[in-house]
């Protein structure tokens, strides 16, 4: 008998393993997604053969309910092979857990047909006018990874307050079939996610598919609740498990590098070979501490996550803070750990004949998003440690 108390971990070697089993795959194509920016179709087919997109998913609707924890390791394998492979992958499964957390009657739409494939935006959110039944609502949504081939979206929408600005009103769900896709995605990293712009112009949204701003709990008498996903921190969960895509691209990328310095020498000296070098010897160290390190931060945020829901307890503020900081910490390690990495390797590793440079440009942009900027994750930290009034919007728990 099901045991809903528990995570569905039983298949999460068997899905790290097909990654890996995948990956020399994904190195081929991943050349070919940056070309169409966008994943291929038979990629896409494989992730759904094997279920990788239903990883975050409660078992009510047909998902495998993983722990964050399980979640990231699948993505840190398919990030060795193809980082925006590892990216879609993260960004579906976080969009429709994130549905199934929403009202009963957004449940039973979005997963009618069984776990869509999702993508979502949120920044900056969509105008909306009240109509009878719903609203009418226009937009244009960036950053949309995988909207290609999702079925289904999350997209935020705001208000004026009395001083005109705008302020949260949660969000809506739609399915793709009500959008146009702005091709917008020109960009220097993760150029295969295909996070184009996804576009409303006044279309009408039912009432039951636009729900408040994401609160923790869940209200009384609700019918779809009860698994250990239900109970996941919000922001913390998104942050950590895709933090599983950062490290996969640096095991790689320190995998690439140290394997070459038996057969590299160093120009305009008398070495041969780089494992002769006091230095090189160094910073390969020194960034394969850096790395390990970050993996073990992201283990351990996942860890909190995963016992927390298990307690079905929320995750307390200075949590919270706290796992920002360690997640923004452990970005920041391996950006640092792989430009040592690029110094081993020398101009020879921008060539866009080996993965070495995709993996360096692919870290660089996903460092830069918002979840990951040091210097915000350090603040909010900082500012929980010495009691000082919370500076997140909307929401202290929006973190």
């Amino acid at each position: 008998m099901l045991d809903k108390r528990r995570f569905g971990d039983e298949r999460v070697e068997e899905l790290v393993a097909v990654a890996q089993s995948m990956r020399p795959y994904l190195l081929e194509m991943a050349p070919k997604h940056e070309r169409m920016r966008r994943l291929d179709r038979s990629v896409i087919e494989k992730l759904t053969a094997a279920d990788m997109f239903k990883v975050a998913v409660p078992r009510r609707w047909g998902g495998l309910c993983f722990s964050a924890h399980g979640m990231a390791q699948v993505a840190v394998e398919l990030a060795k092979g193809c980082p925006s492979t590892g990216w879609v992958y993260c960004i579906s499964n976080s969009a429709s857990w994130v549905a199934s957390l929403a009202t009963d009657a957004v449940q039973e739409d979005v997963f009618a047909n069984g776990v869509p494939i999702m993508c979502s935006a949120v920044n900056p959110p969509g105008s909306f006018t009240k109509v009878e039944g719903g609203y009418k609502v226009t937009g244009a949504f960036p950053y949309a990874s995988g909207c290609f081939d999702s079925s289904w979206g999350m997209f935020a929408i705001a208000s004026k307050n009395a001083d005109g600005r705008l302020v949260p009103a949660g969000q809506f769900y739609a399915p793709m079939s009500d959008t146009a896709i702005s091709d917008t995605w020109f960009v220097s990293g993760l150029k295969g996610t295909g996070s184009n712009t996804v576009v409303f112009d006044d279309v009408f949204v039912p009432e039951h598919r636009v729900v408040p701003p994401a609160l923790p709990g869940h209200p009384p008498g609700k019918k779809h609740v009860g698994e250990p996903s239900d109970y996941f921190a919000l922001l913390p969960h998104l942050r950590s498990v895709m933090l599983g895509v950062l490290v996969g691209m640096a095991e790689a990328a320190l995998e690439l590098v140290s394997g070459a310095t038996s057969k590299r020498g160093i120009v305009y000296t008398t070495y041969v070979r780089q494992t002769d070098s006091h230095v090189v010897q160094k910073e390969i160290g020194e960034a394969a501490t850096m790395i390990h390190t970050a993996r073990l931060l992201m283990d351990a945020a996942n860890k909190l996550i995963d016992e927390a829901a298990l307690a079905e307890r929320p995750i307390s503020y200075l949590e919270q803070t706290r796992n920002k900081g360690e997640t923004v910490f452990a970005t920041e390690l391996m950006v640092k750990a792989v430009e040592k990495l690029m110094y081993v390797s020398g101009s020879s590793g921008f060539s866009e004949s080996t993965p070495l440079q995709r993996y360096w440009r692919d870290l660089n942009m996903a460092a830069r998003h918002a979840a990951n900027v040091p210097h915000v994750g350090y603040e909010m930290y900082g500012r929980a440690l010495m009691g000082v009034e919370p500076n997140i919007a909307p929401h202290p728990s929006f973190i």
